[in-house]
């Protein structure tokens, strides 16, 4: 499934401003993800040029990118002046 997280009225991506707190980037495990999923989740959205969209924004009308993602440094696209990939 795809989500917009675009402002196409502030022609801006919207990032979530912190890590909510069952985060899956969080450690612990608070989402409760299987062994090895995050690292999937994580190298899907590079190979896509893509990027995670935080599961609280799911199914609102303001999906945004996940802040714990957002935060890796492989994320960032050097193009964008490190923003993270839309």
């Amino acid at each position: 499934m795809s989500y917009a997280v675009a402002d196409q009225q502030q022609y801006t991506l919207r990032i979530c401003e912190a890590r909510c707190t069952t985060c899956i980037f969080h450690a612990g495990n608070r989402a409760h993800l299987a062994p090895g999923r995050l690292a999937s989740l994580i190298k899907e959205a590079l190979e896509a040029e893509g990027h995670i969209v935080c599961h609280a924004t799911l199914d609102t009308d303001e999906p945004a990118i996940c802040r714990g993602y957002a935060n890796l440094p492989q994320a960032a696209d050097p193009g964008a002046g490190g923003r993270p990939r839309a």
